[in-house]
């Protein structure tokens, strides 16, 4: 009996030390499981990682490929216009000390354009063309010494302004005086031109009428009339059709010089065919080419800083164009106002008599360019 109580305390320990290595086993193999799930799922962590890294840096180099390829582009632009500046348009000094400029030609001969060097820059509203075009707005002429070659800019200065350059007066002989240019597109026409006419004759007043040259062909006697009264008759093409004007540069002059000839047997050999004011305003550079040539053959081209918008307000009346030609002129000490006496424009007279009014009030002086 004691023998099989001793084997049966044996066997009891035994089994408890078995148990024990069991659960001993158990937790190591656990504790080893849990060290290796830890451990792969740092390195799959760290392998994603690594991996949106990776991709990232990818994107990374992608874009700078980019930006540097756009960089590249810009800067054979900005060579471009820097090169089309420098061939097109160059400063120059004259024998007499005088600064002029010279602009492109069709024979890709150099003509030169005078130009003062006191000149005082001029301001350019930022207004639409009421013909449909939009101007270019807050562009100003060449500041004194300013240089004209390598700079795009100042090339899109010239062609922006309101006249050109050198037709400009110099700072000395403006002095504080305010000037103001009253010029008509789109005439002439039986009701509207005579009734301008009146008043501008009324009023002691000069303007300058760009003239279509089929219209001019019509009424002949209103063309005599302006002419023989003291105002300047210009030129604003023969068809005023902008697909047709704007085909191309030939097709644009051919519609100048045959509207000049009209004029000049219509007024006569004092009829000086000097100045232009493109259909549509001319502004922007596709009108570049244009205006070079207009310069190269002996024009100037003539635009605008102050409108009354006559030609594109619905049911006029003259307090409104009045309005808007206050709205535009702004204080403007140099102005040239754009009116039509077009059949459309019936309100455009009665405004022209709160125009003058205001101005003389202001003390403006009445020009027209060819003094």
């Amino acid at each position: 009996m004691k023998l099989f109580k001793k084997f049966s305390i044996y066997n009891t320990q035994l089994t408890e030390k078995k148990n024990r290595r069991k659960k001993i086993g158990i937790i190591f193999l656990s504790l080893a499981m849990i060290i290796i799930t830890g451990v792969l799922g740092i390195d799959i962590i760290l392998d994603r990682r690594e991996t949106s890294m990776a991709a990232d840096n990818s994107i990374g180099l992608e874009v700078e490929e980019h930006d540097e390829n756009q960089s590249n582009t810009d800067d054979k632009v900005g060579q471009s216009e820097n090169q089309m500046t420098e061939k097109d348009i160059t400063a120059n000094q004259g024998d007499d000390g005088s600064e002029y400029y010279t602009v492109p030609q069709n024979n890709d001969k150099d003509d030169e354009i005078e130009n003062k060097s006191d000149e005082e820059p001029l301001a350019q509203g930022g207004n639409a063309d009421p013909t449909g075009e939009e101007a270019d707005g807050d562009e100003r002429v060449i500041d004194e010494g300013e240089s004209v070659q390598g700079s795009a800019q100042s090339v899109q200065r010239i062609y922006n302004s309101v006249v050109p350059p050198h037709i400009l007066l110099s700072a000395k002989d403006r002095g504080n005086k305010k000037i103001v240019y009253l010029t008509f597109d789109d005439g002439p026409t039986p009701k509207v031109t005579p009734q301008v006419l009146d008043i501008l004759k009324e009023e002691g007043v000069k303007a300058t009428f760009f003239v279509i040259g089929s219209l001019a062909e019509e009424n002949r006697d209103l063309i005599k009339r302006a002419a023989e009264e003291g105002h300047v008759v210009a030129n604003h093409s023969y068809s005023h059709n902008y697909e047709a004007i704007y085909s191309s540069v030939d097709s644009f002059m051919d519609e100048i010089e045959r509207t000049d000839n009209l004029l000049r047997d219509i007024i006569g050999d004092e009829y000086e065919g000097r100045y232009v004011r493109l259909p549509g305003g001319g502004f922007g550079s596709k009108y570049d080419l244009y205006k070079a040539t207009l310069l190269q053959n002996g024009y100037s081209y003539i635009a605008w800083n102050t409108v009354t918008n006559d030609a594109v307000e619905r049911n006029a009346t003259a307090e409104g164009l009045f309005k808007n030609f206050k709205d535009t002129l702004n204080g403007n000490d140099f102005s040239v106002v754009l009116m039509h006496d077009g059949a459309a424009q019936k309100e455009t007279p009665q405004s022209l008599r709160l125009i003058i009014d205001y101005l003389k009030r202001e003390g403006y002086e009445f020009r027209t360019f060819d003094e």
